[in-house]
């Protein structure tokens, strides 16, 4: 359980601050899987009627956000990292 936390936590804060150098969708993406997720857990753990079925709404979203951005931002960095055009052999 430490572990799950400690990745939102810090993919929430790699979203922070990355926001201006990658991709600013992805960056939001991965603050709103911390945060949904963080909710979702929180209102679960309650023992209220009807309070694990928000959590389990909330929950499911988080999931979604987070490969979402983790992918995005992947894709992102690759493109950044190859040339914008392929280098031309020398015609002699």
């Amino acid at each position: 359980m430490l572990g799950l936390l400690a990745a939102v936590i810090g993919s929430v804060l790699y979203g922070i601050v990355t926001y201006r150098a990658l991709s600013t969708g992805a960056a939001l993406l991965l603050v709103a899987a911390g945060v949904l997720l963080f909710v979702g857990l929180a209102v679960s753990s309650n023992d209220h009627r009807g309070a694990s079925a928000i959590g389990i709404v909330a929950f499911y979203p988080g999931i979604i956000c987070f490969v979402a951005g983790w992918f995005v931002l992947g894709v992102q960095a690759i493109r950044l990292d190859r040339p914008a055009t392929a280098p031309r052999p020398d015609a002699r």
